[in-house]
């Protein structure tokens, strides 16, 4: 993940950067995914996050 991305995501969070990685650190490690878009469709499909679509995509 882009260091400006984690920024952004810790503080809307009201969380630390460093917490921020290493939580994606560790979500990583137990999915055995390794890219941001990878980790974005799981978390999707496990109810974690939440996709509307863009004007694009209607």
């Amino acid at each position: 993940m882009h260091h400006g991305s984690v920024r952004g995501a810790a503080e809307s969070l009201g969380l630390s950067p460093h917490t921020v990685d290493e939580t994606l650190d560790r979500l990583r490690r137990r999915t055995g995914l390794h890219t941001t878009p990878q980790l974005a469709a799981w978390a999707a499909q496990e109810g974690w996050l939440r996709v509307e679509p863009t004007e694009h995509d209607e």
